[in-house]
């Protein structure tokens, strides 16, 4: 492919032929005629001296007071390449006349960077050439009389809340720009609903990008200016950066347009955060930088819910402060002058050239996709290529989670039901920081905010440094009333003073919603009605309600770190040729990705722990820049909650069977505990828990075999009932020792997270809730909410983990019982329940591989034919104002209409086409087609947990309908079988798939294979259990992950075909959307589940 675009003109024709190599001539003389304050900058001096240590470049500086007064006669000469750009004070008139004189090869074409001086001409470049922008008006002046020329002669008005020229109206808010690009002094006019004002932008002046004007409402009437509709970008601005049509970089900073503070890194420099491009974004890159004959070009672009618009472009940019940029633009900078001039005929593709860059320039290299990954990968699949890595994941370590319920009847809580729900008998969820507020500020009207509390401690939270990224629990001892149900029964209509529960309820509330900003992902309240009453008019309203915090279950700064370390790891294990001879992770995926061939998604489920691990383990993998996740997560994190986190309606009693099955198994026949106080005894003297490594009692664990085995042969009872209520009355009475000790522990032995008092709060709420006193039972749905926080509290609160240690010795064995049963008491009930849970993930999953085997041109942007900047400027001779609008609408599958995530009429995901190279410029490239396709799933333990089950025993699944082998003997032998022998006792022992657990398909493709063999395309599943080993007391941080291992046998290679023969019976039909499996009972199949009744897996782009 050409790097960038040719200077057209008489220059052309006088590149020399290729008669020598590169070696045998002399160094390229590269001209840099710019200002000295853009010319002699680090960035411009640091790319200058990479682009230089070949030896084939030599740069020659055109001194400042030269360009300034002497003609362009003297200027320096001969040159063979010019880099030359406007900024301010430059003589571009000058620069031009040199140009025609001496005729260099030109890096950016000088007469195009006319069109960049006015917006008008900019908007109208993009405009012929399909670039989405914005749609805007021009109100002209007479820069002497003032008076209105143009539209705006003939009809021009200003109302109040907006602007009137010609036919077009402009309501505010809208933005004011002047048509002098090298004027930045914006400004942004608020309607009188909002509290009207203006808000003006400037060049940023210390730590100040913008000021606000209450008081101020009339537009500027003192020049020419620019009016378009004031764009919601999530207060974030991007700017793109290119080096040639192929290459694009891309920084998201704070807008200007929120507070007007300027965010700076310790270094004093604007803080800045790498993003990624997508596809649609990467092909508007490609024409700005076409179009406008720049090769080196920057530009703004704002992310809208209604897609992404070019709003500015600047010209010559480079990043700041970025030393793999440097890297990058230097290798591409260098490959394109010796093009230019050339000195090269063979032009080899971007990312070749970044590697190349990187090594002795006496080493020529050449190495085409096959062979770069072929340099890692084992001699036994040295002809394969890698196509696509799919990851299924649970979230990282969190806070636990906590509840608080309020029932009342005050007017107060009724009426923020009747402001907020869509109906008498619909509950009112409050998410939004209007409707949080509205909350808060019912509760300090309430109790008033002069409450010390008792110093309950503060809210479980994440450390110091997370507290910033979620926007949520702030750092430091908050006063916090106990957690837990609060029951309030105030009479309706009622302003008497509320009563202790209230009190304490709202106490409560004002302590979890004061803390940080309204953001509504780790915080929400319901206010759910439960009595009506009809007023005199016949109007029906809520007399009753009750009102539901929940709060907690927030990624903490060590799930953070380890996320984002495991997508390091994640980088150079999973993608060959990432490792480095030294070891370290080198940045081969990386340079994929920014030159268009890394096909890159991330998923989430809505909630907001689950969003941060994507976002963190993402920047791990892209090896992004910043501290902060939120720009991350909203630029490359989608939610499907559909997918990844409800769970449909015909799974929710199928699972509420299987724990009615096992809670009972486990519970028959248990006499009712000893719920009085438990004098405080070692637990070791029970035999039960001897020491933190010595495990529990032969007698508790023989009981929980029982279970175990009773439960997978379908026995109907537990057969050693006393060992098990030892079990049970056990783990209280270690609670209780933990609860006495917690009492008089020292606050200096716990972080700044949480106090002990609150630690032990929550202890003794946990100690009641074991026994169900309305059931008169064991309340079994408790252990797994022990057991995370006991695990919480041993890594974030070490230094009372000699109290905490025997709760976590009994209620672990308990849990790895309970939990593996939750989602199915026997196999049929497991692999049913899987199939209804995960369908749809399965579905995806499955058209995931089966696109990635097909070449597919790259979904695009309109045809259109390009306008240079140099045939625009011939045509606008005389040139007036163009109408300047938004292009026509793209097709409905192209990728600014195609919203990601949303669903077809049959339930799939629909996501736009990845634009990849254009192969009709790809030149002498060997695989212009190929990419990489990277998808990542993340999601909650109960997704994770029914995807292994289907995984494990998909082979039991019936063939055919003439199928009469029993479900239960189907690959015995483990030749069907996707988990091996081997791997299925690893999975019995260790049942507890912890945080960041990790289920991985990579996908290979086998060249040397006929087209049609099955043993084209392999697969490789792996599986990690996360964080599973036991929390060690003396770091502060979770267990360290598990590697990567195969579940299939490692010798006997698992074929995309037969991988999409064991699980396409358990993906959703495509006529019901879900599938309804019946149970595998031997000798007939379960209609769903018949591989002929389903249809084939698309592999069109829009099922992509």
């Amino acid at each position: 492919m050409i790097f960038g675009p040719r200077t057209k003109g008489e220059h052309t024709d006088r590149m020399p032929k290729m008669s020598m190599s590169t070696e045998d001539r002399d160094p390229v003389r590269l001209g840099i005629c710019a200002m000295a304050k853009k010319a002699k900058s680090k960035p411009m001096e640091t790319i200058l001296n990479l682009l230089t240590k070949f030896g084939d470049v030599e740069v020659v500086h055109f001194p400042e007071d030269v360009i300034l007064e002497a003609p362009v006669e003297e200027w320096p000469h001969p040159v063979d390449c010019l880099i030359s750009f406007y900024s301010d004070g430059f003589p571009l008139d000058k620069a031009v006349q040199y140009a025609e004189l001496r005729r260099p090869c030109l890096v950016n074409d000088l007469r195009s960077q006319r069109v960049l001086l006015d917006r008008r001409e900019v908007y109208a470049l993009l405009k012929e050439n399909g670039i989405p922008h914005p749609t805007a008006v021009v109100v002209d002046r007479d820069p002497v009389t003032k008076e209105l020329r143009g539209d705006a002669a003939a009809r021009f008005e200003e109302g109040d809340d907006f602007i009137q020229v010609g036919e077009q109206k402009i309501p505010k808010p809208f933005v004011e720009k002047p048509v002098d690009a090298e004027d930045h002094n914006i400004c942004i006019y608020y309607p009188s609903s909002a509290g009207g004002g203006v808000k003006s932008l400037f060049r940023k002046v210390q730590n100040r990008s913008s000021s606000f004007n209450p008081t101020d409402q009339q537009v500027r009437k003192d020049g020419i200016y620019m009016y378009e509709p004031f764009m919601k970008t999530q207060g974030t601005d991007i700017k793109v950066y290119t080096v040639t049509p192929e290459y694009a970089h891309a920084e998201a900073r704070k807008s200007p347009v929120i507070d007007g503070v300027v965010n700076r890194n310790e270094e004093g420099k604007e803080m800045r955060f790498p993003v990624v491009l997508t596809p649609y974004e990467k092909e508007i890159a490609r024409r700005v930088c076409t179009a406008f004959q720049q090769t080196v070009c920057g530009f703004d672009l704002l992310r809208t819910a209604s897609g992404s618009y070019v709003i500015d472009v600047n010209g010559w940019s480079f990043v700041k402060g970025l030393p793999k940029y440097y890297e990058d633009a230097a290798a591409l900078l260098r490959a394109h002058v010796l093009h230019l001039t050339g000195r090269s005929t063979c032009v080899r593709r971007v990312d070749s050239l970044l590697e190349l860059h990187k090594v002795e320039h006496t080493a020529e290299a050449s190495a085409s996709d096959e062979t770069e990954e072929r340099s890692s990968r084992s001699d036994r699949w040295e002809h394969e290529e890698l196509l696509a890595v799919l990851a299924v994941m649970r979230h990282g370590d969190r806070t636990p989670k906590n509840k608080m319920k309020l029932a009342t009847s005050r007017p107060e809580f009724l009426e923020l039901h009747r402001r907020w729900a869509s109906g008498p008998r619909k509950e009112a969820k409050l998410k939004a920081p209007k409707q949080l507020q509205a909350m808060l500020d019912l509760t300090y009207s309430m109790i008033g905010s002069d409450d010390n509390g008792a110093g309950d401690g503060a809210i479980d939270g994440p450390a110091r440094a997370n507290s910033a990224e979620i926007n949520s629990f702030a750092p430091g001892p908050k006063t916090l009333p106990d957690p837990g149900v609060v029951q309030g029964g105030e009479a309706g209509g009622t302003c008497e003073p509320p009563d202790d529960r209230t009190v304490e309820a709202c106490k409560l509330i004002r302590t979890v919603l004061a803390e940080g900003h309204f953001d509504g992902i780790y915080r929400k309240v319901q206010v759910k009605p439960v009595a009506w009453t009809t007023t005199e008019s016949g109007e029906e309203r809520a007399s009753e309600v009750v009102v539901v915090l929940k709060y907690g279950g927030i990624l903490t700064e060590v799930g953070r770190k380890q996320a984002e370390e495991l997508g390091h790891v994640f980088r150079g294990e999973m993608y060959p040729g990432e490792s480095d001879t030294e070891g370290t992770a080198a940045t081969g995926l990386l340079r994929l990705h920014a030159t268009q061939r890394h096909d890159f998604k991330v998923y989430s489920s809505d909630e907001g722990r689950v969003q941060m691990s994507a976002a963190a383990f993402a920047r791990g993998l892209l090896d992004l820049e910043g501290g902060a996740l939120t720009p991350i997560c909203v630029a490359l994190v989608e939610t499907d909650s559909l997918m990844l986190d409800d769970l449909p309606s015909a799974a929710k009693p199928l699972i509420e069977e299987a724990r009615q099955v096992l809670f009972s198994k486990i519970t028959k026949g248990l006499e009712e505990g000893d719920l009085s106080p438990v004098t405080p005894t070692r637990p070791k003297e029970h035999g039960l828990a001897q020491s933190h490594g010595g495990g529990a009692s032969s007698t508790g664990l023989e009981a929980l075999s029982g279970v175990v085995d009773s439960m997978d042969c379908g026995a109907e009872s537990v057969t050693d009932v006393p060992a098990m209520l030892d079990y049970f009355k056990q783990l209280q009475e270690s609670i209780a020792v933990l609860c006495k000790e917690l009492e008089v522990i020292d606050p200096a032995t716990c972080n700044g997270m949480t106090k002990p008092l609150l630690v032990q709060r929550r202890w003794l709420k946990l100690r009641e809730e074991l026994w169900d006193k309305k059931r008169n039972t064991w309340n079994v749905s408790k252990i797994t909410e022990i057991r995370d926080a006991v695990r919480f509290d041993l890594i974030h609160h070490p230094r009372i983990a000699s109290s905490l240690l025997p709760v976590w010795e009994v209620v672990k064995s308990i849990n790895d019982v309970i939990v593996p049963h939750e989602y199915g008491h026997d196999v049929r009930s497991r692999v049913r329940i899987g199939s209804v849970v995960c369908g749809k993930l399965l579905r995806k999953l499955l058209v995931d591989l089966s696109n990635s085997m097909t070449q597919q041109q790259p979904e695009e942007l309109p045809t259109w034919k390009l306008t240079t900047a140099v045939d625009f400027l011939k045509r606008m001779v005389g040139f007036k104002k163009p109408e300047m609008t938004v292009p026509a609408p793209l097709p409905e599958n192209s990728e600014v209409k195609a919203e990601e995530g949303e669903e077809d009429e049959e339930g799939d995901v629909q996501e736009a086409e990845f634009a990849g190279l254009d192969t009709r410029l790809a030149g002498p490239m060997k695989s212009p087609h190929r990419r990489v396709r990277t998808r990542l799933y993340f999601t909650s333990e109960s997704h994770i947990q029914t995807l292994m089950n289907v995984l494990r025993y998909c082979h039991l699944a019936p063939r055919g309908a003439g199928d009469q082998q029993d479900s239960g003997a189907a690959g015995a032998d483990g030749g069907d079988r996707l988990v091996c022998p081997e791997m299925e006792r690893r999975l019995n022992d260790s049942p507890i798939f912890d945080y960041l657990t990790q289920i991985v398909f990579r996908l290979y493709e086998d060249k040397c294979k006929p087209p049609a063999s099955p043993e084209r395309f392999r697969v490789e599943v792996l599986f990690s259990p996360g964080a599973a080993g036991d929390p060690t007391p003396t770091q502060s941080r979770p267990p360290p992950l598990d590697k990567l291992v195969p579940l299939h046998a490692p010798d006997k290679p698992l074929t995309y075909s037969k991988l999409k023969e064991l699980l396409s019976p358990f993906q959703p039909s495509a006529s019901s959307g879900i599938s309804a499996t019946k149970s595998l009972a031997p000798g007939a199949p379960a209609d769903p589940m018949t591989p002929h009744s389903r249809r084939t897996l698309p592999v069109a782009a829009s099922d992509q």
